[in-house]
């Protein structure tokens, strides 16, 4: 390529810059190259030198704070008063009153920390006394239930120790809206007897503790570098996922470092691990650091190298591009701008700058110009589009809702009461509020908890109409009744059975409503018992906005489906299945709009 550019099958300034190259580049790698590995080899050496400095320094905080709840943990095991209540309570002595007497003692200290969880005093017998925030009634030990060991083993394997045992985070419970996960230290209380053990305290703590004291370097600025802490059998204690605490990352991994790569929460493949040991805890204390900052910094040297040591060269090839760069610049913009318009971005327009060439400024404000037209054009479309889809459910709505018979009905409804007519006042007064319900903001999005209560409205006045002979069975779960959906869409499908599914003969009729939430799908089946659609009538009643043209009969039925379409789009699925004598069955499904706490649930 180099050869054919020399040899004049380039442009002008690529010949330049070739030539250019030949003569002064060579040269200058070599000295660039020593420069950069020098460069590089001290950047690394810094870096880990500072690292390591880091998590030593962590690993001490952590020890710092542990210490404090040492403190308290000392202040109870050393106490006598307490010595003496245990000693009271292994013997049975006025159990309740040592009971109550070891529960205010244990309390008299929960608060000296804030994380303190629980605290639980755990006797020879396997009797245990506790205090803590996560349990108020006092009878249900959630923090000794996560542990999953019988309290007198945990007697046994604490009371062999003479200092402090630390036990790993686990999962305890969720309460108040809060997951908590619970490292745990204890120690045996001293007794007057050196070698006689009567308890145990066992102190939960949150691991809140252990967040608090590595946020400063979990995922720090920049989303450089976070930590993680396991204990001596390689189980997780802090990881700043909490689903991965309590996990054994040897179990799926082979090492330290190979759980890092598998499972790193940096999205970077240099990747370096610091680590050290706390020694009250014989926990490990580990830093993963992204490199890539260090990585870039050793590009920057390098770059720098190469800007000092090819001062000249650059004078040159700036003098080259400075006599073609501005056109070249505006052509290059210009391209950018028709490749965005021709992905369809229509709001992106070629800037014009006072130094472009007339050629290339005739052909940018072309450019911009017909991208304006597009623009508009596409606009004029989508408003065009809205109006139509208004107008279409405007006027399939006209047809369902009588608001000339609401002032009518209320005058009859007033008329039966003074003529003592309450049966007939009480079927007026449904009537009414369904009129009221559909005429009121006929295009809302109400809850289905609204739907429901005017379909009982409305299956009142049928239920008057078809005396004893008529059976309605709804079943709305309550995750159901919060979806929000269109106002009335399924009042033609009910009016559809009850008008025209059941014969005046049928002594039996029986309507069912049934609703699930499956997922992001809201299920609605509507089903009679009743005679049934006409299979002529069946084969050209389909869910799409083409109608029918057999028969008025079912045009309510066919409006309601074009209803559901014009909403949902293509979301929405209405499947229509009937047998003469054999009754009706309609599923709808439809996306499940659940509110949202706070929502007003009517909108127009």
């Amino acid at each position: 390529c180099m050869k054919a550019i020399l040899h004049g099958n380039g442009t002008l300034r690529q010949r330049l810059l070739a030539c250019f190259a030949v003569l002064s580049i060579l040269p200058l790698l070599l000295s660039v190259l020593f420069s950069f590995r020098n460069d590089r080899q001290q950047i690394l050496e810094n870096r880990d030198q500072i690292a390591g400095m880091d998590v030593q320094q962590i690993t001490r905080d952590l020890d710092m704070e542990l210490a404090a709840y040492e403190n308290v943990l000392y202040q109870l095991y050393t106490d006598d008063e307490l010595s003496a209540l245990v000693k009271d309570l292994n013997e049975g002595r006025d159990l309740a009153v040592t009971r109550n007497q070891i529960r205010r003692k244990l309390r008299g200290v929960f608060w000296l920390q804030d994380y303190i969880t629980s605290l639980m005093v755990i006797t020879q017998s396997g009797e245990t006394v506790f205090y803590d925030r996560l349990s108020f009634s006092g009878q249900t030990n959630v923090a000794l239930e996560a542990l999953g060991q019988n309290p007198k083993l945990l007697f046994d394997g604490l009371s062999a120790q003479n200092g402090t045992t630390y036990l790993p985070t686990r999962y305890v419970t969720f309460f108040n809206g809060q997951q908590y996960h619970l490292f745990y230290m204890g120690h045996r209380i001293l007794s007057d007897r050196i070698n006689r053990t009567d308890a145990v305290i066992l102190m939960g703590i949150d691991d809140t503790l252990l967040e608090r004291t590595l946020e400063e370097n979990w995922l720090g600025e920049g989303r450089e570098k976070y930590m993680f802490i396991t204990d001596s059998r390689g189980r997780l204690v802090w990881y700043p996922d909490p689903s991965w605490v309590g996990e054994n990352l040897y179990d799926t991994s082979r090492s330290l470092t190979d759980f890092v790569a598998r499972n790193s929460l940096l999205d970077s493949r240099e990747l370096a691990v610091y680590h050290r040991i706390s020694e009250p805890t014989d926990w490990q204390v580990t830093s993963v650091l992204d490199c890539t900052s260090f990585t870039r910094a050793i590009d920057r040297r390098l770059v720098a190298t190469v800007l000092v040591t090819m001062l000249s060269f650059l004078a040159a090839a700036v003098l080259v591009w400075a006599i073609t760069g501005r056109l070249m610049q505006s052509v290059e913009q210009v391209c950018a701008t028709m490749r965005t318009v021709s992905r369809g971005n229509l709001a992106v327009r070629a800037d014009c700058p006072p130094g472009m060439t007339p050629e290339i400024r005739t052909i940018a404000e072309g450019l911009n110009t017909m991208a304006d037209r597009l623009q508009t054009l596409m606009q004029d479309r989508e408003e065009s589009a809205e109006k139509i889809k208004n107008a279409e459910i405007a006027a399939l709505e006209a047809q369902l809702n009588p608001h000339f018979l609401y002032n009518t009905l209320d005058t009859l409804n007033w008329m039966a009461i003074e003529n003592d007519q309450y049966a007939l006042s009480n079927v007026i007064s449904a009537l009414g509020k369904t009129l009221r319900y559909g005429i009121d903001y006929s295009n809302a999005i109400v809850t289905m908890e609204e739907e429901a209560a005017w379909l009982k409205q409305y299956l009142f006045i049928h239920q008057n109409r078809l005396k004893s002979s008529f059976r309605c069975e709804i079943e709305i779960p309550p995750e159901a009744l919060r979806c929000r959906v269109h106002k009335l869409f399924m009042q033609p499908f009910v009016e559809n059975a009850m008008i025209h599914g059941f014969s005046r003969e049928q002594e039996d009729c029986l309507l069912q409503i049934r609703m699930e939430v499956r997922q992001d799908t809201l299920q609605v089946i509507i089903a009679d018992n009743g005679v049934g659609i006409p299979r002529q009538v069946l084969d050209n009643l389909h869910t799409s906005r083409s109608g029918i043209d057999c028969t008025k009969r079912y045009h309510g039925m066919q409006n309601a489906i074009n209803r559901l379409l014009l909403y949902y789009g293509a979301s929405a699925r209405i499947a229509v299945t009937s047998g003469t004598d054999r009754g009706t069955r309609i599923e709808i499904n439809i996306p499940a709009d659940i509110q949202k706490e706070g929502q007003d649930p009517c909108v127009s």
